[in-house]
C-alpha cells in the first residue's frame, strides 16, 4: 500500500516464486486484490497491467516468449480484481462469492459446450502423468482405466472447482490484511457471519440428486463445483461457534491440520462442505446465538 511500484513488486515477486512454490500465487492474486479492495477498480487493474508487462518481459528474455509471461499474469490476476472490486462495492461476502460462484458454473457449462470431447483430452494427459504411478502402485490394466475414466469425467469441474476457490482465496487474503491494515479484527467479524444464502445450497442438492438419477458427466461436473464453495461457509461456521461457545483455538488448529493433511483431507473436507449446505437450512449460528441470550 506504500506505492504503485511496491504493489507491482510485490505481486509479480509472488508470481516469480509461485513456479517454484506454487501456493505462493494466492498471494500474489492478494496483492492486487488488496489494492482493489482499498484503492478502486483503476488501480487493481493498474497493477494487474503492470505486472502483466513485467512477466511479459521475463518471458521474452528468459524464453523469448513474451506472450506466456503476459497470459499468466492477466490470468492470475483479472479475476481476484474484478471480485474485489465486487466486494467493494456490494460490502458483501453472500453476493461476491454468489456471483463467482455463478461465473465458475458458466465456464463449467461453455467449456463443455464448445468442447464436447474434452473428458477425451483429459483421459490422455492423465494416462501419460499417472498411469505409470498406479502401475507402480499394484493396481492391474482394468483397474488403471477404470480410475482414470472416472477422474477424466470430472477434471473439468475439478479445475473449475480450483479456479474458483483459488480466486475466492484470494480475495480472502486480501481483505484479511486490508482489515489488518485499516481494521483490526473487522475480518473476523465478516467471516464468522458469512452465508451463502438458500439458493446456492438448493442448488447442490438438486446437482447431486442429478448425479444420482442421471447419468449425466456435465451435471457431475457443475455438483462439483457448487459443492466446493460451501467449503467456506463450513469453515464460517466452524469459527462462528467456536466464538459463540468460547471453544479453545486449538479445536480450529485440529480442523485445519485435518484439512491439510492428505490421509483425512478427503473425508475432512466432505465433512466441512456438508455442514456448510446443511447450515443454510438449520442456521447453527443463530440458534446457538439465541440459546447463549437465554442462558444469560
Amino acid at each position: 500500500m506504500a506505492g504503485r511500484i511496491q504493489a507491482v513488486t510485490a505481486a509479480v515477486g509472488f508470481a516469480v516464486l509461485a513456479m517454484l512454490l506454487p501456493p505462493v500465487a494466492l498471494l500474489s492474486g492478494a496483492v492486487v486484490a488488496l489494492v482493489t479492495l482499498r484503492l478502486g477498480l483503476s488501480a487493481g487493474l493498474t497493477v494487474a497491467a503492470l505486472g502483466s508487462v513485467a512477466l511479459a518481459l521475463m518471458g521474452w528474455v528468459i524464453a523469448g516468449r513474451p506472450e506466456l509471461g503476459l497470459l499468466f499474469g492477466l490470468g492470475q490476476w483479472l479475476a481476484p480484481v474484478l471480485f474485489a472490486e465486487l466486494l467493494r462495492r456490494t460490502v458483501s461476502w453472500r453476493v461476491t462469492l454468489q456471483a463467482l460462484l455463478l461465473v465458475s458454473l458458466g465456464l463449467v457449462v461453455l467449456g463443455q459446450a464448445m468442447w464436447p470431447e474434452l473428458s477425451g483430452y483429459w483421459r490422455t494427459l492423465l494416462e501419460q502423468m499417472m498411469a505409470p504411478g498406479l502401475t507402480e502402485g499394484g493396481l492391474t490394466p482394468d483397474q488403471i482405466d477404470e480410475a482414470l475414466d472416472r477422474l477424466a469425467a470430472i477434471m473439468t469441474g475439478i479445475l473449475g472447482a480450483s479456479l474458483m476457490l483459488g480466486t475466492a482465496l484470494m480475495v480472502v487474503i486480501g481483505r484479511y490484511w486490508q482489515a489488518a491494515l485499516y481494521n483490526p479484527g473487522g475480518f473476523g467479524e465478516e467471516f464468522r457471519e458469512l452465508r451463502l444464502g438458500l439458493w446456492p445450497a438448493v442448488l447442490v442438492l438438486g446437482l447431486v440428486l442429478g448425479v444420482a438419477f442421471l447419468d449425466s458427466v456435465l451435471i457431475g461436473q457443475l455438483a462439483l463445483v457448487a459443492a466446493a464453495m460451501f467449503i467456506f461457509q463450513g469453515l464460517a461456521l466452524a469459527h462462528g461457534l467456536a466464538g459463540r461457545l468460547k471453544w479453545h483455538v486449538g479445536w480450529l488448529v485440529a480442523l485445519y491440520v485435518l484439512l491439510l493433511l492428505p490421509p483425512f483431507s478427503p473425508y475432512a473436507v466432505a465433512m466441512v462442505t456438508a455442514f456448510g449446505v446443511i447450515d443454510c437450512f438449520a442456521d447453527f449460528r443463530a440458534r446457538v446465538g439465541a440459546g447463549s441470550r437465554g442462558d444469560e
